[in-house]
């Protein structure tokens, strides 16, 4: 670009190819957060159910 003093490659390709790639990896980044967000979410419920049910098996064993 800089050899041949065309600097109107920036605005014409350049440009517009990083803005492209710009917004497809926020995207991701946005998709995956998400996601991760409900994993995590899932897992406390999941932890939590476990608890209780261990509680409750504790709390059996000791009328029997």
């Amino acid at each position: 670009m800089y050899k041949y003093q065309r600097t109107d490659f920036i605005e014409t390709d350049l440009k517009p190819a990083l803005v492209e790639a710009c917004s497809h990896q926020m995207a991701l980044i946005d998709s995956s957060l998400k996601q991760f967000t409900q994993h995590r979410n899932r897992l406390k419920v999941v932890r939590e159910q476990k608890r209780k049910q261990r509680l409750e098996l504790e709390q059996l064993g000791q009328y029997e």
